[in-house]
């Protein structure tokens, strides 16, 4: 269902840009009414995601609505995301690592000594847990300079360079629509399919600026492309780092991940019947682990992570 939802989200953008463009070809100028119409759409979409969010992370929101994050398909994928939220604290800078998912549910969040679930159900909060907040991040910005790349390409091009971009605008959307709902590509051997939508705009906006006749329509400039490399390498290293408590969050991150690689790296059916052999059986193992929380907690006594 989260892809037919994507897929018809992005037909309709690309449906939309495609009409604009040859509403708007025809007219000296673009008529105010549909300005208003452009932000209209914007205004309606932000809205949706921040809606989306604020269910995740707002149960109250759950008696307002009167729904329950233990009911159907959706609504169990919203307890899921929820449940997800501490575990993306634990490893908020490194990530808990690829295609760690399925113990690191299992072992830390509902104590299970086998793997249960192997994806977050949702892109965005897989990519956070596996690679750290800096990580969906840059993502996101791969996404956005991706798109902004091909804006000139878009407003010069022809007929069927046009037709090209929508394909990969309408590709783009779906998946990140569809990443709303599940994260199947992300967590399995096809994960480089992600980058799929997203290297069909490059390739084709790439190839019309190459192709470019006109001295006034040329690619992106060196300079700009460096800026933007440099912006999309630094900006989730600087929102990291420029959050409250971070000094403390970073050592109960590192404590965290060496708690999990010593636990998980050991645990083994049928040698351990459960994880908390490995803790009870090797503590001076997980001595390092517990040195990082206790930092932690000098540094910040309410740090969620090290005070589990």
């Amino acid at each position: 269902r989260g892809a037919w939802i994507g897929l018809a989200a992005g037909a309709i953008v690309a449906a939309y840009l495609l009409l604009r463009h040859a509403f708007v070809a025809r007219r000296p100028r673009t008529p105010a009414w549909l300005v208003l119409l452009d932000v209209a759409v914007v205004a309606v979409a932000v809205a949706a995601i921040a809606f989306f969010v604020a269910v995740v992370l707002s149960p109250d929101l759950d008696a307002r609505f009167g729904v329950s994050a233990q009911g159907g398909s959706a609504f169990s994928r919203i307890a899921l995301w929820r449940d997800s939220l501490p575990l993306i604290q634990d490893y908020y800078f490194t990530g808990s690592g690829l295609a760690s998912t399925a113990m690191i549910y299992a072992t830390y969040a509902y104590l299970l000594h086998v793997p249960y679930l192997v994806h977050a159900h949702n892109l965005y909060v897989q990519i956070a847990l596996e690679q750290g907040v800096p990580g969906l991040i840059a993502f996101l910005g791969i996404i956005v300079s991706t798109v902004a790349y091909t804006v000139s390409a878009w407003r010069r091009t022809d007929e069927v360079g046009r037709g090209l971009l929508a394909a990969g605008y309408a590709a783009t959307i779906a998946l990140l629509v569809h990443g709303l709902f599940d994260a199947e590509l992300y967590f399995s051997t096809l994960a480089p399919l992600v980058f799929l939508a997203p290297t069909l705009l490059l390739w084709v906006a790439s190839g019309m600026y190459r192709h470019a006749r006109s001295d006034d329509w040329a690619e992106p400039v060196p300079a700009g492309r460096s800026a933007g490399l440099a912006i999309g390498a630094g900006l989730p290293v600087l929102v990291a780092l420029l959050l409250p408590g971070t000094p403390a969050r970073w050592e109960a991150n590192v404590g965290s991940a060496l708690q999990s690689r010593t636990e998980l790296s050991i645990y083994h059916q049928p040698e351990w019947s459960f994880q908390d052999q490995v803790r009870r059986q090797l503590p001076n193992d997980l001595a390092a682990a517990e040195e990082h929380f206790q930092a932690a907690l000098a540094l910040d006594p309410a740090q969620p992570t090290a005070n589990r």
